[in-house]
């Protein structure tokens, strides 16, 4: 079973990566043509190197905060980014702003994100909507001043880099997953405009306490503190219903599932979704550190171990996502079982509980299918098969003896008659055959001979010898008929017909004790 696809392999992916990294040079590029400008400032240039390394040291040690992360908007950015970056936007210069952005972004993408490719595409595409979000600023400042230019501005730039990094979000879900980009952006929309509004409005009175009020400014850990935890708090409730949601799904979606294959292929998925993991699959070694497992049971007792590495976020897994997984584990485990025990009564329905033959039932649909194909120059035959002395055999051995005199003879049958043809028990003594492309009605003859004469070797038994004859009836189509039921009909006159002119002769064997 192969694991869940990963985005890199996806071509689309790949595409968008390329343009990314492109935007994502040229918002560089020009960054650093502005800051070439004060190439004969040097004490400009400290000051600006010092803000662009503070910037990516306060975001390196925030990324990496157990609290902070969340994977709430697809492993783009982390919790306080739209609060930093307003903040940078404001007091420093544009390009050095830009810079930091670009900068914030590396590490936060590098920190958080499930791999090299989807790096480059979150940090490329996140930077250039964050350029455009700063450009945004002169243009709200020259419309205002004082405090409401600083609350204005930081209240736009909050909720236009939100809305533009769940923007980013969408376009890669869709070029990664292949998931809807609207419907994504549509069901975050909400939560991020709010998360926008909050983090401009801290943004706002961060830079209003620094610039009127410095020794104030450790406060800032009470607001900043709560809206960690409140924002985390509400991840935690949306990654709740996101396992419930893909829980719901995958029972739903695995009930329906007609093959094993495909019911491992969807759990795959399902848990690849539920927990946002970097790689799921089925595997013999044990969970490594930092993986979940949970086990899956097939019918014939095998374990599988579904395996789940750590998130795309390098997040920890927690208790609720075990809980989750084994509970998906045994969503699967319950699937198999009911194909398998689908299957089981439907094979039951379809064979002989003795001799473990096709029945009357499944006989008829095969034939059926025999001379709905039957090309116009083939040959289809049916053989009835009535044993002559088989009476005798239960009479005088028992019906235990008789059971297994039966049994013998469908191992015999079954030997002669290979697929695609089918050999069938009708019930009682009365086997069917059903022989397709037979080459002439010299060759059926030949099969009727060996039959009769396979059939009456002795069979040994405990106590006794029993042996047993056949009185066989055959019908081809299209000469005799071009339905089941008319061959089945002229077959059965004919095995009966032989049946009585052999009755009272010295040809039909009878039971024998030793």
């Amino acid at each position: 079973m192969s694991a869940q696809r990963l985005p890199e392999e996806r071509p689309a992916f790949r595409a968008f990566t390329a343009v990314s990294a492109v935007i994502g040079v040229a918002v560089l590029v020009l960054s650093g043509m502005q800051s070439a400008r004060e190439i004969d400032r040097p004490q400009v240039l400290q000051l600006q190197a010092a803000a662009i390394a503070l910037t990516a040291l306060v975001l390196a040690m925030a990324a990496r905060s157990p609290l902070v992360m969340s994977g709430f908007r697809g492993e783009v950015t982390i919790l306080l980014d739209t609060t930093v970056y307003v903040v940078v936007a404001h007091v420093v210069p544009f390009g050095v702003a830009v810079q930091c952005v670009a900068v914030g972004m590396i590490v936060a993408c590098w920190t958080l994100s499930m791999n090299t490719m989807v790096r480059v595409a979150h940090l490329t595409a996140a930077t250039a909507v964050w350029a455009g979000v700063i450009t945004v600023k002169p243009f709200i400042e020259a419309w205002l001043s004082g405090f409401p230019q600083l609350l204005a501005t930081a209240l736009t730039l909050g909720i236009l880099g939100e809305v533009g990094t769940l923007a980013v979000v969408a376009v890669t879900a869709y070029f990664s997953r292949g998931r809807n980009p609207l419907a994504l952006f549509r069901a975050s929309f909400g939560v991020e405009f709010l998360v926008g509004c909050a983090q401009g409005a801290l943004a706002c009175l961060t830079i209003a306490i620094i610039r009127d009020a410095p020794a104030a400014a450790a406060l800032l850990v009470v607001p900043i503190g709560m809206l960690m935890v409140v924002s985390r708090a509400l991840v935690r409730s949306q990654l709740a219903n996101i396992r419930s949601s893909v829980l719901s799904d995958a029972v739903l979606h695995l009930q329906q599932c007609a093959d094993p294959s495909e019911i491992l292929q969807g759990t795959l998925d399902h848990a690849a979704r539920m927990l946002r993991s970097r790689h799921v699959q089925f595997t013999d070694r044990p969970a490594g550190r930092g993986e979940i497992h949970a086990v899956v049971h097939r019918p014939d007792g095998t374990r599988l171990r579904l395996v789940a590495e750590r998130r795309a976020t390098n997040e920890n897994f927690g208790a609720e996502d075990g809980r989750a997984l084994a509970a998906l584990a045994a969503t699967a485990s319950a699937a198999l079982r009911t194909i398998d025990l689908i299957a089981t009564m439907r094979w039951r329905a379809m064979h002989d509980a003795l001799t473990q033959l096709p029945n009357r039932a499944l006989f008829l649909e095969r034939a059926d299918e025999a001379l709905t194909l039957r090309r116009a120059d083939e040959l289809v035959a049916i053989l009835f098969v009535d044993l002559d002395g088989f009476k005798a055999v239960n009479d005088t051995l028992g019906h235990d003896v008789g059971d297994l005199l039966l049994q013998e003879t469908a191992r015999r049958l079954g030997e002669m008659v290979q697929a695609p043809n089918t050999i069938a028990r009708l019930g009682g003594d009365e086997f069917v055959v059903l022989l397709r492309d037979v080459a002439s009605r010299a060759v059926l003859d030949d099969v009727v001979d060996d039959i009769c004469r396979r059939v009456a070797e002795p069979i040994v038994v405990a106590g006794g010898r029993a042996s047993v004859g056949a009185s066989i009836g055959t019908a081809t189509a299209p000469h005799d008929g071009a339905t089941t039921s008319a061959l089945m009909q002229r077959a059965d006159e004919r095995m009966y017909n032989r049946k009585h002119s052999r009755r009272g002769t010295s040809a039909t064997p009878q039971a024998v004790i030793s």
